[in-house]
């Protein structure tokens, strides 16, 4: 397993900053991305998951600090996609 099948920047097998494919798990670069952790979003089942599959895959350092940035990311654009329903918002919507 190499580091660039967790990032978002490779494509096809080269990467899209034109790095070769690095022999340990750093890279200036890596952006990692939920779907390379996790195949459907119902997998997600928090942040101490995606730590300990980084750690498991040998992520340390500023990649595995980028995993779990990305994970809370993921989960506050997630929070925002769902409907929130405030009394506010259930007054306003029967008045309507």
């Amino acid at each position: 397993m190499t580091l660039c099948e967790f990032c978002i920047l490779q494509q096809e097998d080269h990467c899209s900053f034109g790095h070769p494919t690095p022999k340990k798990m750093r890279c200036a670069d890596f952006a990692p991305g939920i779907e390379r952790f996790c195949a459907t979003p119902a997998d997600y089942a928090g942040r101490e998951q995606l730590r300990q599959m980084a750690r498991f895959f040998g992520l340390t350092g500023r990649e595995l600090a980028r995993v779990l940035t990305m994970s809370e990311v993921w989960k506050e654009e997630r929070s925002s996609d769902q409907p929130r329903f405030s009394s506010e918002h259930q007054n306003e919507k029967r008045s309507a």
